[in-house]
C-alpha cells in the first residue's frame, strides 16, 4: 500500500526471487517491461545517496533496501498503480509478473504543538520539538508539507532562513518575514531554518501566537496555533544590547542608549571595555557639538558618554555588510568603599549592519578571445564573457551590456536571430546569446558594462579559425589504492570553437589504464561523453596494485574533429588515510635562562609509510616565554615554524628560555604528513626557575585614599609555591605614600607576609598630593630563605581628584597675517592640570576685538569653546579681521575649577605686494626665453612670508607668443605661475611667427596675488623681440659656446667645437642676407696670450666666425700654475647695405669665455709641517687637521697627494671617521683636509709615533714620522660629600651632587666597584643590588642606597674608581652616608647674659612629629660652651609660685613647642665675648632613624636691642628673656642723643606710673578675689589635663598703648609686677604677639590675621565686692579709671592647675563701659 505522493521502499518480503542453483551465486536481474503509470521505480545511487529513475534493478539491490515506488501523480481518485518486470539468471528469464499498488490518502497527525520559549535574547529557532506534523503510516515529503499563514504575530515575526544558523538579531535585516499568506514546510522546521523574532523585547514577559493551516497533497487541510513566550532574564540587571543597524557604508553612526546599555538596581554607571574590536571600522569619541570625530580607536567608554552620544562607530569603507565588536562591562564606583566584595563583569558581542551604496564599478572577470569557426556560429555564456562588482549587495546578473557593432560579425538572440545590443548578464549565464561569424578573422568591439552608476569600457575580441578541439584543463587525480575517484570538469576539460552540446563530444579510451579501469554509473566503458564529465558520472578505479601511477590515454572526436591527450593518475597508499601515531609527548623541563634539546625521548610521532623527514611539526601558536631554534637558527613568529621527526631525532630542534618569573610554558603544534592530519597538539614544558617566580601587579588608588594589596598584586607563579608562606621585603619605599599593616597601623613600610597579604591586611596609602603614580620595590623570599624573587616592581596608578583648576603655562599671543587664518598651537596658548586630562580642559573665549576663534572644519562659524585637546590636535584657528592689535580674554576651566580670566593678545600684520622687477624681456626671435627674477621679481614687505606669490596671465594675452614650462623637454602653454618657479627657472616666452621687421614688440599683461595681500591688478610686462637680443640668458644657445682645454704651458686653437655661431647667423642672414657678425675682444687672458694667425690679439681686436672656422685663434698659455683663465668679447652685428640700416639695431653684449688649464706635475711638492704631531687624550680619539700635518704642491691637488703608513700607529691605530674598524694604511691630504681621518689611542699611557712617506705620484717619496702624544686622564675625588639620607626615609639616590667626580677623559668611562659595601644597607642598581657602576648611573640617579637598619645615623661603603679600558683608577675611596635630621633650623639670636626662648621657629620637628606619630627627642651630645641649656619646671598647685629653670640634656619637640627650653648665656665677663656658641644634638623619634644634628646661637653683643618680654611670664624674678627673632638689626648712630633723651623721658614717666601701681596693688592685696591675664601671643592657652585647650569667649580689647618699660620694676615682688604690667603689653614687641608659624600642634585653634590690631586680652572675671569700690566703676570720659578698673594681672595660664580651671565663672558677665564682644 502507498499512500498518496508518497514514496514506498520495496521490501523482499513483498518481491523477491531466488534461483535453484543457490550455492553459485548468481546475480538476479529484474528488468520492467511496463512501467508504472502513477509513478516511478527508484534505485538509491551507491556514493551519491540520491534516488535516481531506473528501469532495471537487481536481487541485491532489492535485499539492501534500495529500491522504491515513488508516487507522483495530482489525481488521488487513482486508487492503485502497478509495473511489469521479468527476472533473469545468466541466459534463463522468468514469464512476465505484474506487481501491483494499492493506493492510500494521507492522514496526518500534529505529533508535537509545544509553546515556543524564548529565553533572554529576543529570538529563537522553531525546531520540530515545538512543531512537528508526521503522517500515521508511510513517508511522507516534508518539503511537501506546507504551513501557510493564517494570521501573522502581532509582537514579531516569522523568518525562514536560506541556512540554519542566526549569529545575531542583524542577520534577520537580509531575510524578509513572513506575511500572511505565505508558507514554509515541515523540512525546514526539521533542518532549522525557521526563526521567530520578537521586534522589541524590552525587560517585560511577552506572549504572542501565529496560526497556521495545514496542507499536504491529499489532505483535507487542517487549523494550528503556535504560542510564541518571551521570558526576559529574571534579574536586577537591565541590559540592552540591540545592535547598531543602517550604518552608512565608509560612515559614522552613534551607539545610543536605544542600542546599548547597561544598568542594574545598585549601579547606575558602568564601564565598557572592548575585548575584541570591530573587525571593519573602530569605536570612537565623537563631539555633538562640532560633528567630529575627537578620538579614534578608543578601547573604553561609560554610560555617560553613551547617555551623551559621545560613543560612535565610524565603518572603514570595506565591502562589508556587518561588523561586532565583543565588550566587557563592570560598574564604576566612586570609591573603594563602595566596591562589593564580589565585581559582577558582563560580556557580550555588538553587531552592526551596514546600508552598502553602490560605490565600486564594474570589474572584467572573464578576459580571453572568443573563439568561432568561420562563417559558423557559437553560443555566447559566461564562460565566454563575465564581469563582477565589488558592491556585495549587487547581483551582477543584473549587470547591463551595450555593445558596438562589431566588424566580423554578429551578436544575435539564440531563440530569433535578431541582433542583441543591448542585454544582461543573466542572458549570458542563460545561454540565450550566439555569435554569428561574418567577414574578416580576427575582430574587435567595444563593449561597455555598467551596474547602473559606474561604466566600465573595453574590447571584445573575436577569432575566427577552422574548427579546432584541444585539451583546456587536465590536472589528473590521486586516487588511493584499490579506491577510485570520480573524474570532473575540474580535472579534465576541453576547449573549441564549435558550437555544440557537451553530449556530443566523446571521449574514446585509446589505451586502457595499466592498473584500473574507467566506469560510468558502475560499469567499465571505453569511452564517455564530455557531458558525462561535467555531471561527475565518469570515475577511475583502481585494482589494488601496488602501482604508484596509471595513466588514461584518449580521443575526443566530434564529427572529423579530434584530438589526443593523456590523463596522469597517481595512486596513494590506504595508510595514508591513517594519522601519524604520537608515540612520545613528554614534559620537557628546562633551566631558568637556558636551552635544552628536543629530543625524540620527548617527541616522536611515526607513520608506517613515511620517513621521518616527512613528518612535519607545524607549530601554531609558539612559546610564550621563549623560543625555538633549528641548528642554532632561532624560529622567527613572523615566518611559518616548522621542524621534521628527523631533525628532532638527531637533536637538531632546541627550546631557549628568556623570560623570568614563569614555571611552564608550551607551544601548540600540527602534524602534517601527507595524510590525515593531527591538530592542536600541546607539548608542555616546565621551566625551572632560580628566582622565587612572583609577578608585580598594578595597583590604582584614588588621591589620598588607600587601596588592598591582592595575590594579584604579589601573584606567585607555579602551583608548587602557592601553599608557601612567604616574606616579602620592602627596599624602596613609596615616594608618595606607604605600605602599612593593619595589624601595625603606626608602623609603615615594614616586612610582611603572604598571610597577611591574603588576609587583605596590606595597604597602600597615598599621601594627597599630585602625584599621578608611585611606585615600590619588593623582594619575595621562602621562609627558610632557599629561594629568592628578583626584585618586584609595583607601579601605582593614581586617580586624581579635581581638586586643582587648571594652570596657563602658556600664553604668549599670536603673530598674524593680517585677514587671514591662523592655527592656535601649544605654543602659543597651554593649559596644564595635573588631575584633569587635556580633553576636559575647556578654554571659554569672550570678547574678541580683530577676529574670532573657530574650528579648522569651518572657519566661518565662530566658537567660545574649546578644549585644549583641540588645540594639540590642531583644530583651533583664529581668524584675522579689523584691528592689526587685538585681544580676546579667555578662562580655562576643568568642569569643576577654574583660572582666573586672562587675555590673549592677537597682533596682525599686512602683507603687502611689490612688483620690484617688471621686464622687460630681451628675446631672440623664435626662441624658446627664460624668464628669470632678473626680469619678473615680486616680493612682500614681511621677510618671513611664506605663501606662494601667484602670477596670472590676464587678457589681452601676447600676440606675438605664450608662456610655456618644460614638461618631458616639450612646452606646454601656461596661464599661471609663482615666482619659485621663476627662480627656479621653469618657466620660459616662447616667440612664434615670423618677422619681418628687425625687432617687434609684445606686452605681458598680469596680476600679481598672494595670501592676505591686496594683488597688484593691470600690471603690464614689456617684451622686446628682436635679432639683435644677445644676452647672458640665451648667449649659451646662440652662440654655442663650449669651454676650451689646454695643457699647462701648452696651446689651443678656437674651433666650431668651442665656438659655433653658425646657426645664429644663419637666421640672421635669413632676415637679410648682408648681416655680419662680429667679436671685439674687451679684457685679455691673464695667464697667456691669444693670436688670431701669427699676431697677438690686443684689445679691441675683432675676430669672426670665419676665423673660428679655420682655426686662426689660439690660446698660449704661461706655463704658470693655474688652473684655469678667462678672457672676455664683446658681440656686434652689422649690416654692410644701405636699405635697413637704419631699422637695425644691436646692443653690444660682453661675455666671458673660460679656458680650462690641464696642470702638469713640473714642480715638488713640500711637507709644510716640519715636525708633524698630534695631542690626544689617553684612550679618546682626536682628528687628523691641517695643523698637524700638510702637504701642498701648486701643481696637485689634495686628492693626488697620496699617505702610506709604513708602519705603526704603536699606541692606537688610524681609521676613517665613521668607520672605527678598518684601519687606514693609505690616505690624502684631501682626507686631512675634510677632517675625514681620526686617531684613536688604544688607552695606554705611553707616546707613540706613526711612519709614513708622502708622494705626489710624479717626485720621489718624502719619509717623516708622525708623533703621537698622549695627555694621561686624570680622576679628582675632591669634591666627595656625604650622602644625605633625610630622617624618617630609608632610601636615597646617590646623585652627582654628592659623587662629583673630575676627570679630563670621559664621564661616561667612569666606573666603580665596590670593595667594603654598606654595614646597615644596601647599594641598589635599577632595583638589584650591585657592587658595580657607572659614573653615568650615578649622573641619572640610578644607584640607590636602602637604609635596611633604622637605628643608625651613619653608614658608609668603600669603593675603587677605575677608567674602562685603561689603566686609571683611584684606589680606596670612603663614601659616607649620614642622616640628615628632620628639623628645620634657624640661628637663635642670644646677646651675652641674656635667657632666650628655644621657640618652633629657631628649631621645628613638626615634619618628622607628622610622619613619625610620636614626639621627637632632643638628646644634647655636646652641650653649649658659652651657655646652658636649661627647662622651666613649676609646681601644680601653686599658682604664684616662682618658676624653676633647671638644665637638661633632652628636651621633646612638646618643650619647643609650650616654649620651656631656654638658652642663657654665661659669657658676660670674659674680656673678648664670644660671638657664636653651637650645641650637638641627636634628633630620634619611633620608626625613624636617629639623626646627629648641630644648633648655632649667635651671641653677638652688637645687636642693639631686646626686650625682656618674659620677664612678666615669669612673675618679676628678674630673669631677662627674648624670643629669637624679635629684635631689629637697624642701627643709625646719628640718632643716639634722641634716643638717649626719650629713653630718660620715658623712665621718668615709668617711676610714677610704677608708683601709683604699687598703691593700688596694695590696696586689692586683702580681696579675695584674683584677677588672672593671659599670656602673650608667644605663649599657648591655658590647657587642661596636660594640656587641654580653656576656651576664653569674652575677652576685652583696648587700643595698644606705649607705656614705660617693664624693666623699671626690677627687684618688687611678683604681685607688685604682676599688678603694674597689666597695662604694658603694648611695649613688648611685635614677635611676642604675633607668631608666623603655629604656635601648638592643635591644629583646630583657629590663626588670628596680622591685620587685627594689637591688643590687650583681660579674662572678665568677676571682682568680689566691685560695686562698692569707690572708683570701681569708670565715669564717662575718664579713660584712666575705666582702664584701671578693668585691667587684671598679667598671669603665665600655663602654671595655673587644671582643677581650679574647672570653677571658673562660665556665666555671661555684665560688660562694662567701651567693652565689646570679639
Amino acid at each position: 500500500m502507498v499512500l498518496y505522493t508518497t514514496s514506498t521502499l520495496l521490501h523482499t518480503a513483498k518481491l523477491s526471487a531466488a534461483t535453484n542453483v543457490p550455492l553459485q551465486n548468481l546475480e538476479l536481474r529484474y528488468r520492467i517491461t511496463k512501467l508504472p503509470r502513477y509513478g516511478q521505480i527508484q534505485r538509491l545511487q551507491h556514493g551519491v545517496e540520491e534516488w535516481t529513475d531506473v528501469d532495471t534493478f537487481t536481487q541485491r539491490h532489492l535485499n539492501g533496501s534500495r529500491i522504491r515506488y515513488s508516487h507522483f501523480s495530482s489525481d488521488f481518485s487513482v486508487p492503485g498503480d502497478e509495473f511489469s518486470f521479468v527476472v533473469s539468471a545468466k541466459e534463463t528469464e522468468t514469464p512476465e509478473q505484474v506487481f501491483k499498488m494499492t493506493f492510500s490518502p494521507v492522514t496526518l497527525t500534529v505529533t508535537n504543538n509545544n509553546r515556543l520559549v524564548i529565553h533572554q535574547v529576543p529570538y529563537a529557532q522553531l525546531k520540530n520539538s515545538s512543531l512537528l506534523v508526521t503522517a500515521d503510516q508511510g513517508q511522507i515529503d516534508t518539503a511537501r508539507l506546507t504551513f501557510t499563514l493564517y494570521r501573522a504575530p502581532k509582537l514579531g515575526a516569522v523568518y525562514v532562513t536560506t541556512e540554519n544558523r542566526i549569529f545575531n538579531p542583524l542577520d534577520f535585516d537580509s531575510v524578509k518575514p513572513l506575511e500572511k499568506g505565505n508558507n514554509f514546510s515541515q523540512a525546514d522546521v526539521n533542518n532549522g531554518r525557521v526563526f521567530f523574532k520578537f521586534e522589541n523585547t524590552g525587560f517585560d514577559r511577552r506572549e504572542d501566537y501565529v496560526d497556521l493551516t495545514i496542507k499536504y497533497p491529499s489532505f483535507a487541510g487542517r487549523m494550528l496555533r503556535l504560542w510564541v513566550e518571551y521570558i526576559p532574564l529574571d534579574t536586577a540587571v537591565r541590559f540592552t544590547n540591540n545592535g547598531l543597524r543602517g550604518v552608512a557604508e565608509g560612515g559614522v553612526k552613534v551607539i545610543d542608549k536605544s542600542s546599548l546599555y547597561l544598568e542594574m538596581d545598585d549601579f547606575k554607571e558602568f564601564q565598557f571595555s572592548l575585548i575584541q574590536p570591530p573587525l571593519h571600522g573602530n569605536i570612537s569619541f565623537y563631539d555633538p557639538r562640532t560633528s567630529a570625530v575627537v578620538e579614534p580607536y578608543i578601547e573604553e567608554f561609560t554610560s555617560t558618554d553613551i547617555r551623551k552620544g559621545k560613543v560612535v562607530y565610524q565603518h572603514d569603507d570595506s565591502e562589508t555588510d556587518r561588523d561586532s565588536f565583543v565588550f566587557a562591562a563592570m560598574p564604576l564606583f566612586q570609591s573603594e568603599e563602595e566596591m562589593p566584595d564580589e565585581i559582577q563583569e558582563f560580556t557580550g558581542t555588538f553587531h552592526i549592519s551596514m546600508e552598502m551604496r553602490n560605490d565600486n564599478p564594474p570589474e572584467r572577470l572573464v578576459d580571453k578571445v572568443f573563439h568561432v569557426v568561420t562563417g559558423g556560429q557559437k553560443k555566447l555564456t559566461i564562460a565566454d564573457l563575465a564581469f563582477t562588482d565589488k558592491d556585495i549587495h549587487f547581483n551582477t546578473s543584473n549587470l547591463q551590456y551595450r555593445r558596438q557593432s562589431i566588424p566580423n560579425g554578429e551578436i544575435l538572440n539564440a531563440d530569433t536571430n535578431i541582433p542583441v545590443y543591448n542585454f544582461i548578464q543573466k542572458d549570458l549565464e542563460d545561454e540565450k546569446l550566439v555569435f554569428q561569424h561574418k567577414g574578416a578573422q580576427l575582430g574587435r568591439a567595444a563593449i561597455f558594462v555598467s551596474d547602473g552608476q559606474f561604466y566600465w569600457t573595453g574590447l571584445f575580441e573575436i577569432q575566427a579559425s577552422d574548427p579546432y578541439i584541444k585539451v583546456d584543463n587536465n590536472t589528473g587525480v590521486s586516487v588511493y589504492r584499490g579506491g577510485k575517484v570520480v573524474i570532473t570538469g575540474t580535472n579534465l576539460s576541453l576547449d573549441t570553437n564549435m558550437n555544440y552540446p557537451a553530449t556530443s563530444y566523446n571521449f574514446i579510451v585509446t589505451e586502457e589504464p595499466g592498473f584500473g579501469t574507467v566506469r560510468i554509473d558502475g560499469e567499465d566503458s571505453p569511452e564517455f561523453t564530455y557531458a558525462e564529465v561535467l555531471q561527475g558520472k565518469v570515475e577511475y578505479a583502481h585494482d589494488g596494485s601496488s602501482s604508484e601511477e596509471d595513466v588514461l590515454k584518449f580521443t575526443i572526436i566530434r564529427g572529423d574533429v579530434q584530438a589526443q591527450g593523456s590523463f596522469p593518475v597517481i595512486v596513494e597508499d590506504d595508510n595514508m588515510l591513517h594519522p601519524p601515531e604520537v608515540v612520545h609527548n613528554q614534559l620537557l623541563k628546562v633551566d631558568e635562562g637556558q636551552s635544552v634539546k628536543i629530543t625524540d625521548s620527548h617527541l616522536l610521532l611515526q607513520h608506517p609509510s613515511l620517513n621521518e623527514e616527512e613528518v612535519v611539526f607545524i607549530v601554531t601558536m609558539p612559546p610564550k616565554h621563549g623560543f625555538l631554534q633549528v641548528r642554532g637558527v632561532p624560529l622567527r613568529d613572523d615566518e611559518p615554524i616548522q621542524f621534521s621527526q628527523g631533525e628532532v631525532n638527531r637533536g637538531e630542534v632546541e627550546y631557549v628560555q628568556t623570560e623570568s618569573v614563569v614555571t611552564d610554558d608550551q607551544f601548540i603544534f600540527d602534524v602534517d604528513s601527507d595524510t590525515q592530519a593531527l591538530k592542536n597538539l600541546v607539548f608542555s614544558i616546565e621551566v625551572i626557575s632560580k628566582y622565587l617566580p612572583v609577578k608585580a601587579g598594578n595597583l590604582t588608588v584614588e588621591e589620598g585614599g588607600m587601596t588592598v594589596l591582592t595575590t594579584n598584586t604579589l601573584k606567585t607563579v607555579g602551583s608548587q609555591y602557592r601553599s608557601e608562606n612567604l616574606i616579602y621585603e620592602i627596599i624602596s619605599i613609596p615616594v608618595h605614600g606607604y605600605i602599612v599593616n593593619s595589624d601595625k597601623p603606626k608602623s609603615y613600610n615594614l616586612a610582611f607576609t603572604s598571610a597577611s597579604l591574603v588576609a587583605g591586611k596590606i595597604v597602600y596609602k597615598h599621601d594627597d598630593s599630585e602625584s599621578l603614580n608611585d611606585s615600590v620595590s619588593i623582594v619575595a623570599s621562602m621562609e627558610d630563605g632557599s629561594l629568592e624573587s628578583q626584585v618586584l616592581s609595583v607601579k601605582v596608578t593614581v586617580k586624581p581628584q579635581d581638586d586643582q583648576p587648571p594652570r596657563v603655562v602658556v600664553n604668549k599671543g599670536l603673530n598674524v597675517w593680517a585677514d587671514s587664518v591662523t592655527l592656535i598651537t601649544g605654543d602659543h596658548l597651554h593649559a596644564d592640570d595635573p588631575d584633569t586630562s587635556s580633553n576636559n580642559i575647556i578654554f571659554t573665549v569672550s570678547s574678541p576685538s580683530n577676529g574670532h576663534v573657530a574650528f579648522l572644519n569651518n572657519t566661518f562659524l565662530e566658537t567660545n569653546k574649546f578644549s585644549q585637546l583641540d588645540i594639540d590636535a590642531g583644530r583651533v584657528v583664529f581668524v584675522h579681521k579689523g584691528e592689526s592689535q587685538g585681544e580676546f580674554n579667555f578662562q580655562a576651566s576643568d568642569g569643576t575649577n577654574s583660572d582666573i580670566l586672562r587675555t590673549f593678545r592677537v597682533r596682525a600684520h599686512p602683507v603687502v605686494l611689490q612688483l620690484r622687477h617688471n621686464g622687460p624681456l630681451a628675446v631672440f626671435p623664435n626662441t624658446i626665453h627664460p624668464v628669470s627674477n632678473a626680469s619678473l621679481l615680486a616680493t612682500t614687505t614681511s621677510a618671513n612670508f611664506s605663501k606662494p606669490i601667484v602670477f596670472t596671465v590676464m587678457d589681452p594675452k601676447p600676440s606675438k607668443g605664450q608662456l610655456v614650462t618644460m614638461v618631458a623637454g616639450r612646452p606646454l602653454e601656461i596661464t599661471s605661475f609663482t615666482q619659485e618657479e621663476v627662480n627656479l627657472g621653469k618657466i620660459f616666452f616662447e616667440h612664434v611667427g615670423y618677422m619681418q621687421e628687425w625687432s617687434q614688440s609684445d606686452s605681458l599683461h598680469l596680476e600679481v596675488s598672494t595670501a592676505y595681500a591686496n594683488p597688484l591688478k593691470g600690471e603690464v610686462c614689456d617684451i622686446d623681440v628682436s635679432y639683435g637680443n644677445i644676452n647672458s640668458e640665451n648667449q649659451e644657445m646662440l652662440l654655442g659656446l663650449y669651454k676650451a682645454s689646454v695643457n699647462e704651458g701648452g696651446s689651443v686653437s678656437f674651433t666650431r667645437a668651442h665656438f659655433d655661431t653658425t646657426e645664429l647667423l644663419q637666421r640672421l642672414r635669413a632676415f637679410q642676407e648682408d648681416i655680419t657678425m662680429t667679436f671685439e675682444v674687451v679684457t685679455l687672458p691673464s695667464h697667456g696670450d691669444l693670436y688670431l694667425g701669427d699676431q697677438k690679439v690686443t684689445s679691441a681686436t675683432t675676430f669672426t666666425q670665419d676665423d673660428i672656422d679655420s682655426e686662426r685663434l689660439r690660446y698660449d698659455h704661461d706655463d704658470s700654475d693655474t688652473m684655469e683663465d678667462v678672457f672676455s668679447f664683446s658681440v656686434e652685428i652689422k649690416h654692410n647695405g644701405e636699405k635697413r640700416e637704419k631699422e637695425i639695431s644691436s646692443p653690444r653684449h660682453v661675455l666671458n669665455y673660460t679656458i680650462e688649464v690641464v696642470p702638469v706635475n713640473d714642480q715638488e711638492f713640500r711637507l709644510v709641517t716640519q715636525n708633524p704631531s698630534v695631542r690626544v687624550l689617553q684612550g679618546r680619539e682626536v682628528k687628523l687637521t691641517p695643523e698637524n700635518l700638510l702637504t701642498t704642491d701648486p701643481d696637485t691637488p689634495p686628492f693626488d697627494i697620496v699617505y702610506t703608513v709604513l708602519s705603526g700607529p704603536t699606541n692606537g691605530k688610524l681609521v676613517r671617521n665613521g668607520y672605527a674598524s678598518m684601519k687606514v694604511e693609505t690616505f690624502t691630504q684631501e682626507d686631512i683636509n675634510e677632517g675625514s681621518l681620526v686617531f684613536v689611542q688604544n688607552g695606554t699611557r705611553k707616546s707613540g709615533a706613526m711612519y709614513f712617506k708622502v708622494s705626489d705620484g710624479h717626485f720621489p717619496a718624502y719619509y717623516k714620522m708622525l708623533d703621537i702624544f698622549v695627555i694621561p686622564v686624570q680622576i679628582g675625588m675632591s669634591r666627595v660629600r656625604p650622602v644625605e639620607l633625610v630622617q624618617s626615609e630609608s632610601s636615597v639616590y646617590v646623585s652627582r651632587k654628592f659623587l662629583n667626580v673630575s676627570t679630563n677623559g670621559n664621564r661616561e668611562d667612569l666606573r666603580y666597584e665596590v670593595i667594603v659595601k654598606p654595614e646597615h644597607g644596601s647599594l641598589l642598581l635599577r632595583g638589584r643590588e650591585t657592587k658595580h657602576f657607572s659614573q653615568t648611573d650615578v649622573d641619572t640617579d640610578s644607584i640607590l642606597y636602602v637604609m635596611n637598619n633604622l637605628s643608625h645615623s651613619e653608614d658608609l661603603f668603600r669603593c675603587d674608581l677605575r677608567m674602562e679600558n685603561m689603566d686609571v683608577s683611584v684606589k680606596d675611596q670612603t663614601i659616607h652616608i649620614i642622616v640628615k635630621p628632620l628639623v628645620k633650623q634657624e640661628p637663635l639670636i642670644a646677646p651675652a647674659g641674656a635667657t632666650v626662648t628655644i621657640t618652633k621657629s629657631n628649631l621645628d620637628a613638626s615634619e618628622l612629629a607628622g610622619r613619625t606619630g610620636d614626639n621627637p627627642t632632643f638628646e644634647i651630645t655636646s652641650p653649649p660652651n658659652h651657655g646652658q641649656i636649661l627647662r622651666k619646671l613649676r609646681k601644680r598647685r601653686d599658682l604664684i609660685a616662682q618658676p624653676v629653670l633647671k638644665p637638661v640634656e633632652t628636651f621633646t619637640f612638646e618643650d619647643i613647642v609650650y616654649a620651656k627650653i631656654f638658652y642663657v648665656s654665661n659669657a658676660t665677663d670674659v674680656d673678648q665675648p664670644p660671638i657664636a656658641d653651637t650645641f650637638s644634638f641627636v634628633l630620634r623619634a619611633n620608626n625613624a632613624q636617629p639623626a646627629n644634628g648641630k644648633f648655632l646661637i649667635n651671641l653677638d653683643e652688637s645687636e642693639d636691642e631686646f626686650i625682656d618680654g618674659d620677664e612678666t611670664e615669669e612673675g618679676g624674678t628678674g630673669i631677662d628673656t627674648e624670643v629669637s627673632g624679635s629684635r631689629s638689626d637697624e642701627d643709625d648712630s646719628s640718632n643716639v642723643p634722641m634716643i638717649v633723651g626719650i629713653v630718660l623721658g620715658v623712665l621718668v614717666i615709668l617711676a610714677i606710673v610704677a608708683i601709683v601701681l604699687v598703691i593700688v596693688w596694695r590696696r586689692r592685696q586683702q580681696e579675695e578675689e584674683e584677677f588672672t591675664q593671659s599670656t602673650l601671643r608667644n605663649k599657648p592657652r591655658p590647657y587642661i589635663s596636660g594640656p587641654l585647650q580653656l576656651d576664653q569667649p569674652h575677652i576685652h580689647i583696648e587700643p595698644q598703648q606705649y607705656l614705660p618699660s617693664p624693666g623699671d620694676g626690677e627687684g618688687e615682688d611678683e604681685e607688685r609686677c604682676l599688678m603694674r604690667h597689666s597695662s604694658n603689653l603694648g611695649a613688648l614687641p611685635a614677635i611676642n604677639i604675633t607668631h608666623d608659624s603655629p604656635r601648638s600642634p592643635d591644629r583646630s585653634r583657629a590663626e588670628v590675621s596680622s591685620a587685627v590690631p594689637d591688643c590687650k586680652v583681660t579674662p572678665l572675671v568677676e571682682v568680689k565686692g566691685e560695686g562698692e569700690r569707690p572708683g570701681s566703676r569708670s565715669e564717662p570720659g575718664d579713660r584712666q579709671s575705666g582702664r584701671s578698673s578693668a585691667s587684671a594681672d598679667l598671669y603665665d595660664w600655663t602654671l595655673m592647675d587644671p582643677e581650679l580651671l574647672q570653677h571658673c565663672r562660665t556665666e555671661t558677665p555684665v560688660l562694662r563701659e567701651n567693652q565689646y564682644w570679639v
